[in-house]
């Protein structure tokens, strides 16, 4: 089996290694982009970040999939978010969401869930 090196990574890809999240902060116009999680935590914790965005699959799947969705009808959603959470979660949407003020309060659970991981 082939070792993963720089040629195999995803040029989108957080420039942590292992972090599976999009770079989308250049803090210091380098070039290299963090992802959020990354991007305003001190670099002794950012091994701890990864690993925690790594143990948040589920989660990050269905935010991945909520942002390849332009518009949703509400049942849609609500069915979707079944699905993944099960009746009555806290994590289902609000009746009043859009699908775009979801995705954000699912990328707040997220980093939340992140937070708490290495804290």
């Amino acid at each position: 089996m082939r070792e993963r090196n720089d040629e195999d990574r995803d040029p989108l890809a957080c420039a942590e290694p292992g972090c599976p999240m999009l770079g989308t902060v250049d803090r210091g116009s380098s070039g290299r982009f963090l992802c959020s999680a990354h991007a305003w935590a001190e670099p002794a914790r950012w091994r701890g970040i990864t690993e925690a965005l790594n143990r948040q699959q589920r989660l990050r799947q269905f935010i991945a999939d909520l942002r390849r969705q332009d518009s949703v009808a509400p049942a849609v959603l609500l069915s979707a978010a079944r699905q993944v959470w099960g009746d009555g979660s806290p994590l289902l949407p609000a009746s009043w969401e859009t699908l775009e003020a979801y995705r954000e309060r699912m990328h707040r659970e997220l980093v939340a869930r992140v937070e708490e991981a290495v804290s």
